[in-house]
């Protein structure tokens, strides 16, 4: 088990050398149901440029609205076309990479209804964040930024699946497992697609140990985009509301994660994903080692896991006489001691 503290107290973010990726099998049976390509033209899809959107939200907005038009192509079983897609992805990491942190914390605000293309395009803001930690250039967070988008596109031969409130059945499972070499294949047919994209899209639920689905692949035969993308998806799911259980906190998402088997992802990606995205995010609410309970209201950028809060609750859940903000970045403060919900009577 990977624990948080070790995270804490290591950050070489060097990169590893990227292995190179090995495509799977098709399974030919799979494959040849598979209609042909209709002949008739497909809609057209827009092509004057798309303009720089003013805030984080229009972004994030129209990358979903571009997400799904791709997702209903492929219900449709017509050639999927990626439109404005890059453009867009190219702005997300334009933005992330200039510092601008609202997009990561819009992605995982929790607000709006689960759907596949919102997901993607949470994913995306993350990865991408998790991406510049890594010292990745431009050009690669783009493809990191399609492909998280469009992670989910083989869910569309069994999307029932991602609104189950209940336990899969077996034949469920099975269904649910072959999603990934279902999306290679409709990226395949994108003329525009590139080829990492096929790779990430097929391999992102695969594990560095070989835990993971559908080809029980290991670090060394799939590529480190894909490894990133696989972490960034499985934190995204963690830290929203499902139809069948409800969200953690980002804290207790990462411990889930750092907890997992060894070696399922690979520390340095730990690290990265754990100096990306704030442990406690502004407006959570958090227990001091005196017991004291309070809510984050800012981060210092030297120690983002030690934010300024502001204390409104005592041990026993009185509210106190007064309001007072400490930052826990000061060599005596308390340390937090865990995340709790909301409390009652807090606005």
């Amino acid at each position: 088990m990977v624990r948080i503290s070790e995270l804490l107290q290591s950050h070489n973010r060097r990169s590893e050398p990227q292995a190179a990726a090995v495509s799977p099998e098709p399974d030919q049976a799979a494959a040849s149901a598979f209609r042909p390509l209709p002949e008739p033209e497909d809609p057209p899809v827009r092509t004057e440029p798309y303009q720089p959107r003013e805030n984080a939200y229009g972004l994030l907005e129209a990358i979903v609205g571009e997400a799904a038009r791709c997702f209903d192509e492929a219900r449709m079983e017509r050639r999927l076309r990626l439109g404005a897609l890059p453009e867009l992805s190219e702005q997300l990491v334009a933005r992330i990479a200039g510092g601008d942190r609202s997009l990561v914390s819009l992605a995982f605000a929790g607000d709006g209804e689960f759907s596949l293309e919102r997901h993607g395009a949470n994913v995306a803001a993350l990865a991408v964040r998790v991406g510049c930690e890594l010292g990745w250039r431009a050009p690669r967070l783009v493809d990191v930024a399609l492909g998280a988008v469009l992670n989910d596109l083989g869910m569309v031969r069994c999307s029932h699946l991602a609104f189950a409130s209940g336990a899969l059945t077996a034949e469920e499972r099975e269904e649910l497992l072959d999603h990934p070499a279902w999306g290679r294949r409709l990226a395949e047919r994108c003329p525009d697609a590139p080829r990492v994209l096929e790779d990430m899209i097929a391999q992102e639920h695969e594990r560095a140990d070989g835990s993971g689905y559908p080809d029980g692949l290991r670090a060394e035969d799939m590529p480190e985009d894909a490894q990133l993308l696989g972490l960034a998806d499985c934190f995204e799911a963690l830290t929203h509301d499902r139809p069948h259980r409800p969200r953690v906190a980002s804290a207790e998402a990462v411990r889930t994660l750092s907890g997992a088997r060894r070696g399922t992802f690979r520390r340095e990606l730990l690290r990265a994903l754990l100096d990306a995205v704030p442990l406690y995010p502004v407006g959570s609410w958090v227990q001091l080692t005196g017991g004291d309970v309070g809510r984050v209201v800012a981060h210092r950028p030297a120690a983002p896991q030690c934010p300024v809060v502001t204390l409104f609750f005592g041990p026993s859940g009185e509210p106190l006489p007064r309001s007072r903000t400490v930052d826990l970045a000061g060599a005596e403060a308390p340390a937090i001691e865990r995340a709790v919900s909301a409390p009652a009577g807090s606005s």
